[in-house]
């Protein structure tokens, strides 16, 4: 079983379920979400960071994250989308 360190929900089943989750990674990794508006320790934030692309590394090893969310992320989420070789 996989436990997320930040993510809430479990190890999502589906599509629909995973590009929820990449929302939710690229939402948290938002300098206002990841600061939670400045009301954490910077090295609380740290600490947030760490565990947000913790969860993304095992997330993308099943459900890569789409093209679309990741272009849309504040961070740079692109180790994390499946690459194609032509």
């Amino acid at each position: 079983m996989i436990n997320f360190k930040y993510l809430i929900d479990g190890f999502p089943e589906n599509k629909d379920q995973a590009e929820d989750l990449w929302q939710q990674i690229c939402s948290s990794l938002a300098p206002e979400n990841l600061h939670e508006d400045g009301e954490i320790p910077s090295n609380w934030a740290d600490r947030k960071f760490e565990d947000i692309h913790r969860d993304a590394r095992l997330l993308s090893v099943v459900w890569p994250c789409p093209q679309h969310i990741a272009d849309r992320c504040d961070d740079d989420i692109s180790m994390y989308v499946r690459r194609t070789h032509a």
